[in-house]
């Protein structure tokens, strides 16, 4: 039987999409068992935008954890071109694609980059929800820019803490996407002792994506559905 994520990722190929998530464990599952393992299969090439350097060193940390248990996914991660913003070259994985210096021009030069990109490509941003608080309204002005610039047929996928989806900024993002996503850890598992996750789409504008919930637990390889 195909589960709900089988069903859901490869439909996202072409479109916009948000995940807000509650836990930095079920993002990262959610990226590193299931996102990254089929655009790797369907031959796109895997671009990460980071910003910041303390976001950086946080994937970093977070990855290095993650290979401890689970070696076999360096080949993939390998594959992974970074788009760095920061102050320095260094990246948690993967390749150095292009390195922005964090300066007043980032985002201009950012959005450059990404207009090179096309049908071939997924674009994962990281870090950028705390942009919005950096800046405020003028980070929505800039976010619209930078969104409107973007080429039709890239595959994107944003993410953001739960705790900063609220208020004028969640009518913003819902704007912005085409799909809206939701990672929730649930308070209890319906084993004891076992972590339980709800993934849930809250908003679609295709048909071939309806809106959906379904119940997981966290297996060896990612989320297994009930």
């Amino acid at each position: 039987m195909i589960s709900f994520l089988d069903e859901l990722i490869p439909n996202l190929e072409g479109l916009r999409t948000l995940v807000v998530y509650d836990s930095p464990i079920g993002i990262r599952n959610l990226l590193f068992f299931h996102v990254l393992p089929y655009f790797d299969r369907v031959n796109k090439n895997m671009y990460l935008a980071i910003y910041s350097e303390s976001m950086s060193r946080r994937m970093k940390k977070s990855v290095e954890s993650l290979l401890k248990i689970h070696p076999e996914i360096a080949k993939r991660l390998e594959k992974v071109r970074i788009i760095k913003v920061g102050s320095n070259e260094e990246v948690p994985f993967g390749k150095l694609h292009i390195f922005i210096e964090l300066n007043e021009k980032w985002c201009e030069e950012l959005a450059c980059v990404v207009n090179a990109l096309g049908k071939d490509d997924l674009l994962i941003f990281h870090g950028f929800s705390i942009v919005q608080i950096m800046y405020e309204r003028k980070w929505l002005v800039d976010k619209l820019r930078f969104f409107e610039s973007l080429p039709q047929d890239v595959t994107i996928l944003n993410k953001i803490s739960k705790e900063f989806y609220t208020g004028w900024v969640e009518g913003a993002m819902k704007k912005l996407h085409d799909v809206v996503l939701r990672v929730e850890k649930s308070e209890r598992g319906l084993i004891e002792g076992e972590d339980s996750y709800t993934i849930a789409v809250e908003q679609s504008i295709v048909t071939d994506i309806a809106l959906k919930i379904a119940r997981f637990k966290m297996g060896e390889s990612g989320f297994e559905e009930y």
